[in-house]
C-alpha cells in the first residue's frame, strides 16, 4: 500500500483528489501500523500546506534527498578516502521539523569544544586521518643497526 501511495503522489503531485485517493490507500492499512499513522501524519501536514498554497497540485518528491545523496556518493568517487564517517551527524539535520529557535538553542547548548570531544569519542579514525597521524611522526632509525647501501658496480 506505502508503495501506491507513494507512485499516486509522485505521479500525480498532491491536491483534494489525490489526497482523498491516498486517504482511501492508508485507510487499508491496518489502524495501528507505524506507517499508516506516519504517513497520515505527513499527508495532513502537507495538504494544509496545499490549502495554503491555493490553486494546482503540489509536487510530491524526494529528489532533494536523493540529490544530497547523491552528492555524497559523487565526492567518494572522487576521493576514495574521503572522511565521511563524520557526515553521519548530519543526517538529523535532513529529517523532522527545525525551527528557526531550535537550531538556535542547540548552538548555544553545545560548545565547539564540546562538539570536538563528542566527535572523538564517537567518530573512530578514518584510514586518512590514521595516515597522516603516522606521516607526521618524526623519522628515525631502525634500533638494530645501520643501513647498508650495496655498491652495484
Amino acid at each position: 500500500m506505502a508503495e501506491l501511495f507513494l507512485e499516486l503522489l509522485k505521479t500525480k503531485g498532491l491536491n483534494e483528489a489525490t489526497y482523498e485517493a491516498a486517504q482511501d490507500l492508508l485507510a487499508k492499512l491496518p489502524a495501528r501500523s507505524l506507517v499508516r499513522k506516519g504517513l497520515a501524519s505527513w499527508l495532513q501536514r502537507h495538504i494544509n500546506m496545499f490549502r495554503a498554497l491555493g490553486e494546482g497540485s503540489l509536487p510530491v518528491s524526494s529528489d532533494p534527498v536523493e540529490s544530497l545523496f547523491g552528492k555524497f556518493k559523487t565526492i567518494i568517487q572522487r576521493n576514495p578516502h574521503a572522511e565521511l564517517n563524520r557526515l553521519i551527524y548530519v543526517i538529523p539535520l535532513l529529517c523532522g521539523d527545525h525551527s528557526p529557535a531550535v537550531i538556535d538553542r542547540a548552538l548555544h547548548q553545545c560548545s565547539h569544544a564540546q562538539m570536538l570531544s563528542m566527535l572523538e569519542q564517537t567518530v573512530p579514525p578514518t584510514l586518512r586521518q590514521t595516515r597522516k597521524q603516522n606521516f607526521d611522526k618524526p623519522f628515525s632509525e631502525p634500533k638494530s643497526g645501520g643501513i647498508c647501501v650495496q655498491d652495484s658496480g
